[in-house]
Protein backbone atom coordinates (compact mmCIF):
# COMPACT_ATOMS: atom_id res chain seq x y z
CA UNK A 1 0.00 0.00 0.00
CA UNK A 2 1.43 3.31 -0.65
CA UNK A 3 1.36 6.41 1.76
CA UNK A 4 -1.54 8.10 0.20
CA UNK A 5 -4.07 4.72 0.26
CA UNK A 6 -2.60 4.20 3.91
CA UNK A 7 -2.99 7.55 5.17
CA UNK A 8 -6.42 7.65 3.17
CA UNK A 9 -7.42 4.53 4.89
CA UNK A 10 -6.72 5.62 8.07
CA UNK A 11 -8.99 8.74 9.14
CA UNK A 12 -8.06 10.38 12.34
CA UNK A 13 -9.16 7.71 14.73
CA UNK A 14 -10.01 4.42 12.60
CA UNK A 15 -5.90 2.89 12.68
CA UNK A 16 -5.47 0.60 15.44
CA UNK A 17 -2.50 0.79 17.05
CA UNK A 18 0.57 0.12 14.95
CA UNK A 19 3.64 -1.37 16.52
CA UNK A 20 7.32 -0.46 15.96
CA UNK A 21 10.16 -2.31 16.55
CA UNK A 22 14.27 -0.70 16.48
CA UNK A 23 16.74 -2.78 17.40
CA UNK A 24 19.25 -0.71 19.75
CA UNK A 25 22.74 -2.81 18.80
CA UNK A 26 21.80 -5.08 21.38
CA UNK A 27 17.99 -5.93 21.77
CA UNK A 28 14.56 -5.52 19.47
CA UNK A 29 12.26 -2.67 21.49
CA UNK A 30 8.83 -2.46 20.70
CA UNK A 31 6.93 1.00 20.44
CA UNK A 32 3.58 1.16 20.50
CA UNK A 33 2.28 4.16 18.45
CA UNK A 34 -0.03 6.60 19.45
CA UNK A 35 -1.17 8.13 16.42
CA UNK A 36 0.39 7.43 13.17
CA UNK A 37 4.18 8.55 12.86
CA UNK A 38 4.42 8.94 16.82
CA UNK A 39 4.04 9.76 19.54
CA UNK A 40 4.95 6.85 21.20
CA UNK A 41 5.29 4.23 24.41
CA UNK A 42 7.38 1.99 24.91
CA UNK A 43 6.44 -1.77 25.36
CA UNK A 44 7.87 -3.27 28.26
CA UNK A 45 8.92 -7.79 28.40
CA UNK A 46 5.31 -9.18 26.86
CA UNK A 47 3.27 -6.13 27.33
CA UNK A 48 -0.02 -6.83 25.35
CA UNK A 49 0.51 -4.09 22.56
CA UNK A 50 -3.72 -4.55 22.18
CA UNK A 51 -4.57 -3.64 26.07
CA UNK A 52 -5.94 -0.29 26.04
CA UNK A 53 -3.71 2.67 25.26
CA UNK A 54 -2.13 5.28 27.52
CA UNK A 55 -4.29 8.55 28.41
CA UNK A 56 -3.87 10.53 24.77
CA UNK A 57 -6.37 12.81 23.07
CA UNK A 58 -5.61 11.63 19.60
CA UNK A 59 -8.98 13.52 18.11
CA UNK A 60 -7.76 16.62 19.81
CA UNK A 61 -3.90 16.25 18.39
CA UNK A 62 -4.94 16.17 15.05
CA UNK A 63 -8.33 17.59 14.55
CA UNK A 64 -6.76 20.46 12.61
CA UNK A 65 -5.60 18.02 10.20
CA UNK A 66 -8.98 16.93 9.50
CA UNK A 67 -8.54 16.43 5.23
CA UNK A 68 -11.55 17.29 2.47
CA UNK A 69 -10.11 14.00 0.81
CA UNK A 70 -12.39 11.24 0.83
CA UNK A 71 -11.53 7.46 1.44
CA UNK A 72 -12.68 5.17 -1.03
CA UNK A 73 -12.39 1.40 -1.53
CA UNK A 74 -11.45 0.50 -4.51
CA UNK A 75 -13.50 -1.69 -7.13
CA UNK A 76 -12.98 -3.57 -10.32
CA UNK A 77 -14.68 -1.04 -12.36
CA UNK A 78 -12.41 1.94 -10.93
CA UNK A 79 -9.65 -0.25 -12.71
CA UNK A 80 -11.41 0.30 -15.62
CA UNK A 81 -11.78 3.89 -15.59
CA UNK A 82 -9.32 6.31 -17.88
CA UNK A 83 -6.23 7.27 -16.34
CA UNK A 84 -4.54 11.19 -16.26
CA UNK A 85 -0.82 11.14 -15.41
CA UNK A 86 1.21 14.32 -14.48
CA UNK A 87 4.19 15.25 -17.28
CA UNK A 88 6.87 14.65 -14.21
CA UNK A 89 7.83 11.46 -12.11
CA UNK A 90 10.28 10.84 -9.69
CA UNK A 91 13.41 8.16 -9.84
CA UNK A 92 14.43 6.47 -6.62
CA UNK A 93 18.25 7.91 -6.20
CA UNK A 94 18.64 4.65 -4.05
CA UNK A 95 19.93 6.68 -0.96
CA UNK A 96 17.17 5.04 1.38
CA UNK A 97 16.10 8.62 2.18
CA UNK A 98 12.70 7.80 1.92
CA UNK A 99 13.58 4.39 3.72
CA UNK A 100 14.63 6.02 6.89
CA UNK A 101 11.95 8.76 7.16
CA UNK A 102 9.03 6.16 7.68
CA UNK A 103 9.37 4.10 10.44
CA UNK A 104 6.69 1.20 9.19
CA UNK A 105 7.31 -0.01 5.89
CA UNK A 106 4.83 -2.31 4.88
CA UNK A 107 5.05 -5.42 3.61
CA UNK A 108 3.23 -9.32 3.57
CA UNK A 109 4.29 -12.39 4.83
CA UNK A 110 5.15 -13.27 0.92
CA UNK A 111 7.24 -10.35 0.42
CA UNK A 112 8.99 -11.21 3.84
CA UNK A 113 9.85 -14.58 2.58
CA UNK A 114 11.07 -13.36 -0.81
CA UNK A 115 13.07 -10.46 0.72
CA UNK A 116 15.08 -13.21 3.33
CA UNK A 117 15.38 -15.88 0.78
CA UNK A 118 16.69 -13.53 -1.33
CA UNK A 119 18.98 -12.37 1.11
CA UNK A 120 20.48 -16.11 2.18
CA UNK A 121 20.99 -16.79 -1.04
CA UNK A 122 23.87 -14.23 -1.73
CA UNK A 123 25.37 -15.70 1.50
CA UNK A 124 25.72 -15.82 5.53
CA UNK A 125 23.25 -13.83 7.44
CA UNK A 126 25.45 -10.10 8.24
CA UNK A 127 22.61 -7.79 9.84
CA UNK A 128 23.66 -7.95 13.88
CA UNK A 129 20.17 -9.35 14.59
CA UNK A 130 17.99 -12.92 14.13
CA UNK A 131 16.78 -13.45 10.83
CA UNK A 132 13.37 -14.31 12.67
CA UNK A 133 13.38 -11.02 13.57
CA UNK A 134 14.03 -8.77 10.80
CA UNK A 135 10.33 -8.07 9.80
CA UNK A 136 7.34 -7.75 12.54
CA UNK A 137 3.77 -7.38 12.38
CA UNK A 138 2.64 -3.71 12.23
CA UNK A 139 -0.98 -4.28 13.74
CA UNK A 140 -1.55 -6.13 17.12
CA UNK A 141 -2.78 -9.35 16.62
CA UNK A 142 -2.45 -9.56 13.05
CA UNK A 143 0.21 -11.81 11.27
CA UNK A 144 -0.07 -9.07 8.44
CA UNK A 145 0.56 -6.53 7.16
CA UNK A 146 4.04 -6.86 8.37
CA UNK A 147 7.52 -4.00 8.34
CA UNK A 148 11.20 -4.08 8.69
CA UNK A 149 12.40 -3.15 12.20
CA UNK A 150 14.85 -0.41 12.20
CA UNK A 151 18.13 -0.55 12.76
CA UNK A 152 20.19 2.97 13.91
CA UNK A 153 18.40 5.78 11.98
CA UNK A 154 16.61 3.95 9.15
CA UNK A 155 15.13 0.95 7.75
CA UNK A 156 17.24 -2.26 9.14
CA UNK A 157 17.79 -3.47 5.25
CA UNK A 158 19.96 -0.65 4.73
CA UNK A 159 23.57 -0.34 4.12
CA UNK A 160 26.38 2.21 2.71
CA UNK A 161 25.23 0.84 -0.84
CA UNK A 162 21.32 1.52 -0.34
CA UNK A 163 18.94 -1.38 0.17
CA UNK A 164 20.48 -4.91 0.63
CA UNK A 165 17.50 -6.80 -0.76
CA UNK A 166 17.72 -4.32 -3.75
CA UNK A 167 21.35 -4.76 -4.39
CA UNK A 168 20.95 -8.94 -3.95
CA UNK A 169 17.89 -9.13 -6.08
CA UNK A 170 16.70 -6.00 -7.87
CA UNK A 171 13.91 -3.91 -7.37
CA UNK A 172 11.65 -6.87 -7.33
CA UNK A 173 12.43 -8.47 -4.30
CA UNK A 174 11.69 -5.38 -2.64
CA UNK A 175 8.01 -5.24 -0.98
CA UNK A 176 5.64 -3.54 -3.22
CA UNK A 177 5.16 -0.06 -0.85
CA UNK A 178 9.04 0.10 -1.71
CA UNK A 179 8.83 -0.27 -5.07
CA UNK A 180 5.72 2.10 -5.71
CA UNK A 181 6.32 4.57 -3.25
CA UNK A 182 5.47 7.58 -3.49
CA UNK A 183 2.79 6.49 -6.29
CA UNK A 184 -0.66 8.13 -5.27
CA UNK A 185 -3.64 7.09 -6.57
CA UNK A 186 -6.65 9.43 -6.58
CA UNK A 187 -10.18 8.84 -7.27
CA UNK A 188 -11.18 11.54 -9.13
CA UNK A 189 -15.27 11.08 -10.31
CA UNK A 190 -15.10 10.02 -13.84
CA UNK A 191 -11.10 9.01 -13.98
CA UNK A 192 -8.11 8.15 -11.49
CA UNK A 193 -5.41 10.36 -11.50
CA UNK A 194 -1.90 9.10 -11.03
CA UNK A 195 0.69 11.04 -8.99
CA UNK A 196 3.99 10.97 -6.79
CA UNK A 197 4.15 12.86 -3.29
CA UNK A 198 6.50 15.47 -3.31
CA UNK A 199 7.75 14.84 0.55
CA UNK A 200 10.02 11.72 -0.90
CA UNK A 201 13.39 13.10 0.77
CA UNK A 202 14.85 12.46 -2.61
CA UNK A 203 12.29 13.99 -4.90
CA UNK A 204 14.15 17.37 -5.44
CA UNK A 205 17.43 15.33 -6.21
CA UNK A 206 15.91 13.18 -9.11
CA UNK A 207 12.88 14.60 -10.83
CA UNK A 208 12.30 14.20 -14.70
CA UNK A 209 10.09 14.31 -17.33
CA UNK A 210 7.15 11.51 -16.98
CA UNK A 211 7.07 8.20 -19.42
CA UNK A 212 4.12 5.36 -19.81
CA UNK A 213 6.28 2.80 -17.69
CA UNK A 214 5.72 5.33 -14.55
CA UNK A 215 2.68 3.92 -14.42
CA UNK A 216 1.85 0.70 -14.22
CA UNK A 217 -1.69 -0.66 -13.99
CA UNK A 218 -0.31 -4.01 -12.25
CA UNK A 219 0.60 -0.94 -9.28
CA UNK A 220 -3.34 -0.14 -8.80
CA UNK A 221 -4.05 -3.92 -8.73
CA UNK A 222 -2.42 -4.09 -5.50
CA UNK A 223 -4.17 -1.48 -3.57
CA UNK A 224 -7.30 -1.07 -1.75
CA UNK A 225 -8.35 1.55 -0.96
CA UNK A 226 -7.60 5.07 -2.41
CA UNK A 227 -8.34 8.71 -1.75
CA UNK A 228 -11.41 10.22 -3.32
CA UNK A 229 -11.70 13.94 -4.30
CA UNK A 230 -14.62 15.01 -3.36
CA UNK A 231 -17.80 16.37 -5.54
CA UNK A 232 -17.76 19.81 -3.67
CA UNK A 233 -14.19 21.56 -2.69
CA UNK A 234 -14.09 23.71 0.52
CA UNK A 235 -12.59 27.24 -1.19
CA UNK A 236 -12.88 28.25 2.72
CA UNK A 237 -15.83 28.36 5.51
CA UNK A 238 -18.43 29.86 2.93
CA UNK A 239 -17.85 29.10 -0.70
CA UNK A 240 -17.58 25.96 -2.52
CA UNK A 241 -15.77 24.91 -6.39
CA UNK A 242 -17.46 22.07 -7.99
CA UNK A 243 -14.82 19.04 -8.24
CA UNK A 244 -14.75 19.63 -12.33
CA UNK A 245 -14.28 23.04 -11.76
CA UNK A 246 -11.50 21.97 -8.49
CA UNK A 247 -9.38 20.05 -10.77
CA UNK A 248 -9.25 22.64 -14.01
CA UNK A 249 -8.10 25.25 -11.15
CA UNK A 250 -5.56 22.90 -9.82
CA UNK A 251 -4.03 21.38 -13.02
CA UNK A 252 -4.00 25.07 -14.68
CA UNK A 253 -1.95 26.27 -11.85
CA UNK A 254 0.59 23.04 -11.81
CA UNK A 255 1.65 23.69 -14.99
CA UNK A 256 2.35 27.45 -14.97
CA UNK A 257 4.56 26.34 -11.73
CA UNK A 258 6.48 24.13 -14.28
CA UNK A 259 6.72 26.90 -17.16
CA UNK A 260 10.37 28.67 -17.08
CA UNK A 261 10.07 32.32 -16.47
CA UNK A 262 6.64 32.70 -15.33
CA UNK A 263 7.62 33.23 -11.48
CA UNK A 264 8.69 32.07 -8.60
CA UNK A 265 6.59 29.43 -6.81
CA UNK A 266 5.33 31.83 -3.84
CA UNK A 267 4.14 34.17 -6.65
CA UNK A 268 2.03 31.34 -8.14
CA UNK A 269 0.47 30.48 -4.51
CA UNK A 270 -0.27 34.15 -4.13
CA UNK A 271 -1.41 34.41 -7.53
CA UNK A 272 -3.31 31.47 -7.42
CA UNK A 273 -5.10 32.51 -3.98
CA UNK A 274 -6.34 36.37 -5.54
CA UNK A 275 -7.75 34.12 -7.98
CA UNK A 276 -9.80 32.62 -5.52
CA UNK A 277 -10.99 35.87 -3.94
CA UNK A 278 -8.20 34.82 -0.98
CA UNK A 279 -5.53 36.88 0.72
CA UNK A 280 -2.69 34.79 2.56
CA UNK A 281 -1.33 35.55 5.98
CA UNK A 282 2.08 35.93 5.71
CA UNK A 283 4.51 34.07 8.71
CA UNK A 284 4.28 36.06 11.87
CA UNK A 285 6.45 36.12 14.49
CA UNK A 286 3.46 34.35 16.52
CA UNK A 287 3.37 31.79 14.56
CA UNK A 288 7.23 31.30 14.16
CA UNK A 289 7.44 31.23 17.81
CA UNK A 290 4.52 28.32 17.51
CA UNK A 291 6.60 26.53 15.17
CA UNK A 292 9.80 26.44 17.10
CA UNK A 293 7.58 24.86 19.96
CA UNK A 294 5.85 22.30 18.52
CA UNK A 295 8.78 21.22 16.23
CA UNK A 296 10.92 21.03 19.50
CA UNK A 297 8.12 19.13 21.75
CA UNK A 298 7.37 16.34 18.32
CA UNK A 299 11.44 16.39 18.51
CA UNK A 300 11.42 15.23 21.74
CA UNK A 301 8.46 13.04 21.72
CA UNK A 302 9.85 11.12 18.01
CA UNK A 303 13.04 10.45 20.05
CA UNK A 304 11.56 8.25 22.75
CA UNK A 305 11.35 5.25 19.86
CA UNK A 306 13.88 6.88 16.96
CA UNK A 307 17.02 7.76 17.25
CA UNK A 308 18.24 11.51 17.54
CA UNK A 309 20.46 10.63 14.14
CA UNK A 310 16.76 9.99 12.62
CA UNK A 311 15.12 12.43 9.86
CA UNK A 312 12.18 12.93 11.49
CA UNK A 313 13.79 14.62 15.07
CA UNK A 314 16.86 15.79 13.01
CA UNK A 315 14.54 17.97 11.15
CA UNK A 316 12.55 19.25 13.56
CA UNK A 317 15.56 20.16 15.72
CA UNK A 318 16.48 21.93 12.57
CA UNK A 319 13.48 23.54 11.93
CA UNK A 320 13.40 24.88 15.27
CA UNK A 321 16.12 26.60 14.78
CA UNK A 322 15.34 28.22 11.43
CA UNK A 323 12.10 29.43 13.57
CA UNK A 324 14.58 30.92 16.42
CA UNK A 325 16.42 32.99 13.80
CA UNK A 326 13.64 34.05 11.75
CA UNK A 327 11.87 35.53 14.85
CA UNK A 328 15.18 37.15 15.69
CA UNK A 329 15.46 39.15 12.16
CA UNK A 330 11.92 39.49 12.13
CA UNK A 331 12.23 41.47 15.45
CA UNK A 332 15.15 43.35 14.00
CA UNK A 333 13.60 43.76 11.27
CA UNK A 334 16.77 42.22 9.14
CA UNK A 335 15.05 39.85 7.58
CA UNK A 336 17.01 37.47 5.30
CA UNK A 337 17.64 37.41 1.71
CA UNK A 338 14.87 34.97 0.25
CA UNK A 339 16.56 32.25 -2.24
CA UNK A 340 14.52 30.77 -4.66
CA UNK A 341 15.81 26.92 -6.23
CA UNK A 342 14.75 25.42 -9.15
CA UNK A 343 13.73 22.49 -7.71
CA UNK A 344 10.97 24.29 -5.87
CA UNK A 345 9.16 24.58 -8.78
CA UNK A 346 9.25 21.13 -9.58
CA UNK A 347 8.53 19.66 -5.76
CA UNK A 348 5.77 22.17 -5.50
CA UNK A 349 4.33 21.05 -9.02
CA UNK A 350 4.04 17.48 -7.98
CA UNK A 351 2.12 18.46 -4.43
CA UNK A 352 -0.11 19.95 -6.76
CA UNK A 353 -0.53 17.11 -9.09
CA UNK A 354 -0.95 14.83 -5.55
CA UNK A 355 -3.54 17.19 -4.59
CA UNK A 356 -1.70 18.19 -1.29
CA UNK A 357 -4.09 21.16 -1.33
CA UNK A 358 -6.84 18.96 0.19
CA UNK A 359 -4.90 18.08 3.08
CA UNK A 360 -5.99 20.18 5.25
CA UNK A 361 -10.41 21.52 5.82
CA UNK A 362 -9.92 24.42 3.24
CA UNK A 363 -7.90 25.31 -0.13
CA UNK A 364 -7.70 28.84 1.84
CA UNK A 365 -5.60 27.12 4.63
CA UNK A 366 -3.89 24.98 2.28
CA UNK A 367 -2.58 27.63 0.13
CA UNK A 368 -1.09 29.63 3.51
CA UNK A 369 0.83 26.97 4.62
CA UNK A 370 2.20 26.29 1.15
CA UNK A 371 3.24 29.52 0.85
CA UNK A 372 4.66 29.32 4.32
CA UNK A 373 6.71 26.40 4.08
CA UNK A 374 8.36 28.06 1.09
CA UNK A 375 9.31 31.28 3.01
CA UNK A 376 11.04 29.01 5.02
CA UNK A 377 12.41 27.36 2.35
CA UNK A 378 13.58 29.99 0.62
CA UNK A 379 14.69 31.85 4.11
CA UNK A 380 17.14 28.91 5.59
CA UNK A 381 19.05 29.02 2.25
CA UNK A 382 19.20 33.27 2.60
CA UNK A 383 20.51 32.05 6.89
CA UNK A 384 23.01 29.35 5.19
CA UNK A 385 21.01 27.26 7.49
CA UNK A 386 20.20 24.59 4.41
CA UNK A 387 23.52 23.72 4.80
CA UNK A 388 23.24 22.02 8.03
CA UNK A 389 20.41 20.18 6.87
CA UNK A 390 20.50 15.77 7.34
CA UNK A 391 22.12 15.72 3.84
CA UNK A 392 19.66 13.05 3.19
CA UNK A 393 16.90 15.51 2.78
CA UNK A 394 16.37 18.92 1.39
CA UNK A 395 14.77 21.63 2.55
CA UNK A 396 11.21 22.06 1.05
CA UNK A 397 10.54 17.92 0.49
CA UNK A 398 11.38 18.05 4.40
CA UNK A 399 8.91 20.96 5.31
CA UNK A 400 6.21 19.49 3.19
CA UNK A 401 7.10 16.00 5.37
CA UNK A 402 7.32 17.19 8.63
CA UNK A 403 3.84 19.33 7.58
CA UNK A 404 2.36 16.66 6.54
CA UNK A 405 3.28 13.55 9.52
CA UNK A 406 3.74 15.95 12.10
CA UNK A 407 1.83 17.60 14.77
CA UNK A 408 2.50 21.17 13.32
CA UNK A 409 1.21 24.16 13.54
CA UNK A 410 -1.23 24.63 10.94
CA UNK A 411 -3.47 27.97 9.46
CA UNK A 412 -6.97 25.61 10.34
CA UNK A 413 -5.84 25.63 14.08
CA UNK A 414 -7.80 28.03 16.35
CA UNK A 415 -5.82 30.50 18.28
CA UNK A 416 -4.05 33.78 17.22
CA UNK A 417 -1.21 32.65 15.33
CA UNK A 418 -1.37 34.78 12.70
CA UNK A 419 -2.03 38.15 14.68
Amino acid sequence: MTEGAFRASIGPMRLPPQVFHRFDGHRVRRFLLLRPFGPATELDGDADPSAPLPDYDAAADLAPRTPQMLERDLEIRDLARPRVAPPIAIDCDRSGSCCAQYPLITATREEQDRGLVTLRQRGAWSLPYAEAEAFAPVFPGHAEPVSPIFSGDGCGFLGAQGCKIHAAGGALAKPATCRQFPLQVIHCGDHLELSQLPQCACAARCIRPSTPEDWSHEALTELQTIPEVPELVAVDERRMLPRSAYLQWVRALADVVLTPGEGNPSQHLHRAAESLGLSLAPLSVPWLERLEERALDEADRLEVHLAPTSPQPRGLRWTAELASQLVVSKLDRTEPKRVPHPSDRSVLALALRAHLLLELPTLASTLTDLARLLELTESSRGLGLSQELDPRCEPFTLLLYLWATTKWPVSSEPGPIDR
